[in-house]
């Protein structure tokens, strides 16, 4: 892709250095694509979920691409002098996608949902000061089962076995992947994840473990995506290999 062809740049940051201009524009900016509505969309860790619906919502009036991108850097404004472990969880990346409602590519995206619990705003908070703090056992148990009724949805509303499906849920951590894999009874080989080697990366989580496992995809191959975070925000997809 030249930079010419991008008309949109949707981003998310979560530990910006800058207050304004937005992390979209600064991409924009470094990458050398010109004028465009470039903006960020945040929903910490399901931002990428989040970009997907939003993307679809906005089908008909999106430009020939779209460059989405989605980054975590906790590390780098994490306080790791406080006696609470959480923050060791913590990894940094990113990730980024081309997306054309007009093309067609190796994958097609099918945003199924996506919402929002404002009530749990306080469970899940980094502060300005770089102190992390979280509701851990009522966090936990809602994300996990969240996440499992998020890839049921997705399973039913498309209309496929889940078991089939390849599986990708938020890279929180090891553990809460095994549960997940318990409790719908996946087959292990087939639920995709990085946190083991990467940490959690928030937003860069489920597409980073996307794009290290592209190679094993063939077509015809579903790829169902379920993520949760702070917010309390959530969402679900399906790729499809074409």
């Amino acid at each position: 892709m030249r930079p010419e062809q991008i008309g949109l740049v949707v981003a998310n940051n979560d530990t910006p250095f800058e207050t304004i201009p937005s992390t979209a524009n600064l991409v924009a900016k470094e990458l050398g694509v010109g004028g465009g509505p470039h903006f960020d969309a945040n929903t910490s860790c399901s931002s990428f979920a989040r970009h997907m619906a939003l993307l679809g919502d906005l089908e008909a009036s999106l430009p020939e691409y779209v460059l989405a991108v989605q980054t975590a850097a906790y590390t780098t404004r994490t306080d790791y002098t406080t006696r609470c472990m959480d923050g060791y969880i913590w990894g940094d990346g990113a990730a980024a996608q081309v997306l054309s409602a007009r093309r067609s590519g190796r994958l097609k995206v099918t945003p199924v949902e996506f919402g929002t619990k404002p009530d749990g705003a306080d469970d899940v908070v980094i502060d300005a000061a770089g102190h992390f703090r979280q509701k851990g056992a009522a966090v936990k148990e809602f994300s996990l089962a969240k996440t499992c009724e998020l890839f049921q949805t997705a399973a039913g509303r498309l209309g496929f076995d889940l078991k089939s499906a390849y599986t990708i849920a938020h890279q929180n951590n090891f553990a809460m992947q095994e549960k997940i894999i318990k409790a719908l009874e996946l087959p292990a080989q087939r639920h995709l994840r990085n946190v083991q080697d990467q940490g959690n990366t928030a937003a860069a989580g489920v597409p980073s473990v996307l794009a290290q496992n592209l190679s094993r995809l063939k077509a015809g191959d579903k790829v169902a995506y379920a993520v949760v975070g702070s917010g309390l925000a959530w969402g679900a997809g399906v790729l499809e290999v074409l």
